[in-house]
């Protein structure tokens, strides 16, 4: 069974994605923060991480290069509501797989996790 870790400070959207990553059979770890996120990855090694770009504390783009120094080549999926180009620029440098805009599209994120685990 493949793990996923959402890192989301919005507890709507990581209930909606609990729902969603259970229904298809994942295993669905969850942060609200970047901190709470690195604090996880101490002990487990998910699949993929779905990482929004803006939260309290450190942001995505601080989030994932403190991943990527630990966990090289981690499988990531990114995501705003906003346009971040530069952003979206820095994380792809540090290797994250695919950039979604938010409000999440059910199919669209479907199709990129899959993609992704299997990249």
């Amino acid at each position: 069974m493949k793990t996923i870790l959402v890192i989301d400070d919005e507890q709507s959207i990581r209930e909606s994605l609990k729902g969603i990553l259970l229904d298809e059979g994942y295993r669905a770890l969850f942060a609200e923060s970047g901190e709470d996120g690195l604090n996880l990855l101490r002990d487990e090694s998910p699949d993929l991480i779905l990482l929004d770009i803006w939260l309290p504390g450190i942001d995505g783009l601080e989030t994932f290069r403190r991943i990527a120094a630990f966990k090289p080549g981690q499988k990531a999926v990114v995501a705003s509501g906003y346009s971040e180009t530069e952003r979206v620029k820095a994380l792809q440098g540090l290797g994250v797989n695919a950039y979604l805009k938010k409000p999440y599209a059910l199919d669209r994120l479907g199709v990129l996790i899959k993609q992704t685990l299997h990249a």
